[in-house]
């Protein structure tokens, strides 16, 4: 899947955008049926979250040979119902390019993220449990009150 992705890609960077968008348009069923599925799970289903998202965009940035890790936290988001603006938890993918971690969303398919994303965890999620990256938004939830001052 990987390299099917990257194909006439040059340099790190355009191969990071077209590994996000590639997941974005290949995860065909965006829902919350799985809790933390593996990466060979999504790509085998083709289904999931934000987490199923982030760990298939990651394997496949570590597939090329670029450094990749999972980012936690929280994304704001606009909803049809009162409150109209809210917080929700979020998981995205960050890779290593040109000396840095680039944030890349595989769930929005941006070529990155904006101002809405929140990180509080990062995570390799390799040797871990799988439930330790998300104790820092356990922790926050609930707990925060964040006022928007502006947003463009």
């Amino acid at each position: 899947m990987a390299k099917a992705a990257v194909e006439g890609k040059q340099g790190d960077w355009e191969k990071a955008v077209a590994l996000e968008r590639y997941v974005f348009d290949n995860i065909h069923d965006k829902n919350l049926s799985q809790a933390l599925a593996s990466a060979a799970e999504v790509a085998r289903t083709r289904e999931g979250d934000c987490t199923e998202h982030a760990v298939l965009l990651a394997a496949m940035a570590r597939a090329e040979g670029l450094p990749a890790r999972v980012a936690i936290g929280l994304v704001y988001f606009e909803q049809p119902r009162e409150p109209r603006h809210a917080f929700g938890y979020h998981m995205w993918t960050e890779i290593f390019v040109q000396d840095r971690w680039i944030p890349m969303d595989a769930t929005l398919g941006l070529g990155g993220i904006g101002g809405a994303h929140l990180k509080l965890a990062h995570a390799s999620l390799k040797d871990t449990d799988a439930m330790n990256p998300f104790l820092p938004v356990i922790k926050v939830l609930g707990q925060l009150k964040l006022e928007v001052l502006d947003c463009e």
